[in-house]
């Protein structure tokens, strides 16, 4: 918002047998509400969306969109989570290539 609010956009799974998965394009874990339902997820903590950008929404679509793209959701989780480097504004780019 042009106010100086900002929202930010994630994504959780739940799965009843595995692993959950919880994402945040800064990198961050997941708050303690998360952790009380979830007995264990993995995440990932490389930053990959730039201080710059209003894309958070677009890496949490990209995310459920690479996850969920056959049964193999854990392996294509942590595919697309390594599928990025360390430079933000390349991130981005190679995000966008997704839509």
């Amino acid at each position: 918002a042009n106010d100086g609010t900002r929202t930010h956009r994630l994504g959780f799974k739940h799965r009843d047998n595995g692993v959950d998965f919880w994402f945040d394009s800064m990198g961050f874990i997941a708050p303690a509400d998360i952790e009380k339902i979830s007995k264990e997820y993995i995440y990932g903590s490389r930053k990959l969306q730039d201080d710059s950008a209003k894309s958070c929404g677009w890496w949490v679509l990209g995310c459920i969109m690479e996850t969920e793209k056959d049964e193999k959701d854990e392996f294509n989780f942590k595919t697309f989570l390594h599928s990025f480097g360390n430079n933000t504004l390349l991130n981005e780019n190679k995000l966008s290539q997704l839509f």
